[in-house]
């Protein structure tokens, strides 16, 4: 992919930025290790059903970790509270129910066993609880592990479920668009499928027409895979690997895009606008940028074209639900109709039916959007980081036997994180249950669209936190200059732009701002940002300006000569500005928008003044200079001529004087 430059240099920034990357990774703590439960060890707790009903027996399969230690003690099982699967602490208030599961359990290592309880010796109504099986030994808990029970009643109403899965990933190319990982490869082998296989979404939508999912595919992906199926090159340490357009890894990304194209013919899918990359939008507002609109458009165009959709979607799919004022109109003005939000983002709309399933927002321009919420439970349960088929249905379970109409689990990130096989058995239960439908976003928006007045939703855009996105905004927001002069100079559909807007954009991708990325994958994204400043710095050394006035000026007007060169193979969009001494004046104006096609521009302009001056013309997008150059202006008055002859002529009396007094003399 090629892209664009400016003649402004940024080399030290860049220096600066990358060294204050690299210590801030160092200087960061780790991320926290999983939980085992305590320092001993810990105990696995599986069950051998999701959903539980009245009368039903609980079993447990059960396994011991010891860490190398012997211990022995009794297995209880106790239960909490229902609680969300959100919840900070959901042991917290203590257990309502006890039973001892096994007593006299020794374990030596590791071991294996199984329990049982059934809910009404549990005392158990319908919700989902937090559960924990310990040993316990001498009175104390030697070892513990945690699980969610789910239990429901079948004669309550049943719920509607919408599923909002996204289909995305880091960028895989680097800043000369070579493909530095062969993750996105993996995931389009057929045999053996990888755990987040893109051919899982086809499969499942075929082996389960009765479950419903919305799907936010990123098109940067798809362009991606395109790029895939082309040939390409996969760099290593051994220089690279070419691939061309008949190998089995392009043949294998074909059949992905043709598997992700086969989504929309089904019924039970629906598929949503993103942007082109699942950018940070509330970043973007921070500054007013327009990025967020154009990379919905652009988003919206690969979408379509790639997947070959009839029409854009009316759905919208925002990164990380997170919705703010100022980046509302970018979702409303590009054609979506509604979106879901983060369920913590109830609290900043103002209405006055707090409760509603849906909101139609509006921002303070007047843009409006549909917004639903998410359940954070549920969504974080099934589409976080460390899936829970378990506490995802009891976080259902919760909403049941609330009452709760509506509830929407939804990806804030790129999903899936759970392996294809553990979402395949969630499929599985919830097509055996009649307590709960599942439903498309588009069909939630029809049956439980908001009857209410629009709301205002007051929710501005925080301060960029964290050390490294303020380092690596500093530089995005340094190159997004650059960028823009260009923009503004160049039309939208020219090839070289749309390759530019495109490497901006996967320049705002917020995986570039995770605070969880390795050195390498920000030094990456920097790389990014540098070759975009090096292509439009190239680009725009394209343009050349010259200026010539007469050589000698005789008249108070006279006209200059502006030829322009545009050495690029498009046009360029600038305002010619002309500058001059203060008593040089150019009657048809200084300023003029010229519309410059490749090759050679002359443009003719008149001025007038008097005395010896210069006129320098500049060529400006958003009022900052492309390219400058000047000339002087040698006006010579009849005052000029009279001094010029008295003087000549002093001077040749003098001459005179010389050679016929002094010299013969």
């Amino acid at each position: 992919m090629t892209i664009v430059h400016h003649k402004r240099t940024f080399l030290l920034s860049t220096l600066a930025v990358t060294a204050a990357l690299a210590l801030s990774f160092f200087t960061m703590a780790p991320p926290a290790a999983p939980q085992q439960g305590n320092a001993a060890g810990g105990i696995s707790v599986g069950l051998d059903r999701l959903v539980f009903g009245p009368g039903d027996t609980i079993n447990f399969s059960i396994g011991l970790d010891a860490a190398g230690q012997t211990l022995s003690g009794e297995l209880f099982l106790r239960v909490y509270p229902a609680a969300s699967p959100a919840a900070a602490d959901p042991f917290a208030p203590g257990p309502i129910a006890e039973k001892r599961l096994a007593e006299g359990v020794n374990v030596a290592g590791t071991a294996a066993t199984t329990g049982a309880a059934t809910l009404s010796e549990l005392g158990l109504g319908a919700g989902g609880y937090p559960a924990r099986v310990v040993l316990v030994s001498g009175g104390r808990e030697v070892l513990a592990g945690d699980v969610w029970l789910a239990v429901v009643d079948p004669a309550a109403a049943p719920i509607d479920l919408v599923l909002l899965w996204t289909v995305g990933g880091p960028p895989q190319r680097d800043a000369q668009g070579y493909f530095t990982s062969s993750s996105l490869i993996d995931r389009c082998r057929n045999q053996p499928r990888s755990p987040d296989s893109i051919l899982q979404h086809e499969a499942l939508a075929r082996e389960f027409p009765s479950i419903r999912t919305t799907y936010a595919v990123e098109p940067l992906l798809l362009d991606e895979l395109l790029d895939i199926t082309d040939g390409f090159t996969l760099t290593g340490t051994e220089g690279g690997r070419q691939f061309d357009a008949a190998s089995p890894e392009a043949v294998q990304a074909d059949a992905c895009i043709e598997s992700l194209r086969q989504l929309p013919t089904f019924d039970n899918v629906e598929l949503v606008g993103t942007p082109y990359a699942f950018a940070d939008l509330t970043l973007l507002a921070r500054q007013g940028w327009s990025d967020g609109t154009g990379q919905y458009r652009l988003g919206h165009d690969v979408l379509a074209e790639t997947l070959l959709l009839a029409e854009v979607p009316d759905g919208a799919y925002i990164p990380g639900l997170n919705l703010t004022t100022d980046s509302l109109s970018y979702v409303a003005a590009t054609g979506g109709e509604y979106a879901v939000l983060a369920g913590y983002i109830r609290g900043s709309v103002q209405a006055r039916n707090p409760g509603a399933m849906s909101h139609r927002l509006r921002d303070l321009s007047g843009e409006r959007l549909t917004g639903f919420f998410a359940d954070d439970g549920a969504s974080s349960a099934l589409l976080g980081s460390n899936p829970d088929p378990d506490a995802f249905f009891a976080g259902l379970a919760n909403a049941h036997a609330a009452g709760t109409p509506l509830v929407i689990a939804a990806a804030a990130n790129p999903a899936p994180a759970i392996a294809a096989d553990l979402r395949r058995q969630v499929y599985v239960e919830l097509s055996r249950q009649g307590w709960v439908h599942s439903i498309t976003l588009a069909e939630a928006n029809a049956k439980y669209r908001p009857d209410s007045e629009p709301a205002t939703l007051l929710r501005y855009v925080d301060t960029a936190t964290g050390y490294i996105t303020r380092t690596y905004y500093d530089r995005l927001d340094e190159v997004h200059g650059l960028y823009e002069d260009f923009r503004a100079a160049v039309d939208a559909e020219e090839p070289q732009m749309v390759g530019i807007t495109k490497m901006m954009f996967t320049a705002e991708n917020s995986y570039w701002l995770s605070a969880r990325l390795e050195p390498e994958a920000a030094n990456s994204g920097l790389a990014v940002l540098n070759e975009i400043e090096r292509v439009v710095v190239e680009e725009l050394s394209g343009l050349e300006v010259k200026v010539k006035t007469p050589l000698v000026q005789t008249a108070a007007a006279s006209t200059a000569t502006v030829t322009i060169t545009n050495n690029n193979a498009y046009d360029f969009t600038v305002e010619l500005l002309l500058a001059a001494d203060e008593d040089v004046s150019f009657p048809d104006g200084d300023r003029r928008e010229l519309r410059i096609a490749s090759g050679v521009t002359t443009v003719e302009v008149p001025y007038s003044g008097g005395g010896w001056s210069k006129i320098e013309a500049r060529l400006l997008s958003r009022g900052n200079t492309l390219v400058a150059d000047d000339a002087g202006i040698r006006h010579l008055t009849a005052r000029f001529w009279l001094v010029s002859l008295l003087l000549a002529g002093l001077a040749g009396a003098a001459a005179g004087y010389y050679f016929l007094v002094v010299k013969r003399g």
